[in-house]
């Protein structure tokens, strides 16, 4: 026999500690989802080959970032970029800065946001290739082993 249902009280819950627990949630899901160093690959290869053009390659920052608050650098160049000590110290820098204000792989709106709307679609279209290029690498380097 089935025993007859009770009166629980149901503990309410804030809207606001909801949405605070999706939010944690989702954005668990989506670190665990991109790949934060092959997207900084793409992004350093659409923005300066990978730190081998214009003054990026001197500063050893392979994406153009300016000191801010959130990843701040060491050094400051020219025009307040980041001057690291190896291009390695950039990588890092900007999975921070990604991690902190971007939180998922990049759409044209992010593409807009971060190149400050120059060429946003061209830099978009280029961080994909890149991006699938290493991801392919990785899928292939898995099935060989």
């Amino acid at each position: 026999m089935i025993p007859a249902p009770t009166k629980t009280k149901i503990k309410e819950v804030k809207t606001s500690e909801k949405k605070e627990v999706v939010k944690k949630n989702l954005t668990t899901e989506i670190e665990n989802w991109i790949d934060y160093y092959d997207l900084a690959y793409a992004v350093a290869m659409a923005e300066t080959w990978n730190c081998k053009f214009w003054f990026w390659k001197e500063y050893n920052n392979c994406f153009g970032i300016k000191n801010w608050q959130t990843a701040p650098c060491p050094e400051v160049g020219r025009k307040n970029m980041c001057i690291y000590k190896t291009p390695a110290e950039s990588y890092e820098a900007f999975k921070k800065i990604w991690k902190k204000w971007y939180k998922r792989f990049p759409d044209y709106n992010l593409a807009v946001r971060w190149t400050g709307n120059d060429k946003a679609s061209i830099w978009l279209n280029n961080v994909k290739l890149y991006y699938n290029q290493r991801q392919r690498v990785l899928t292939n380097e898995k099935k060989l082993k």
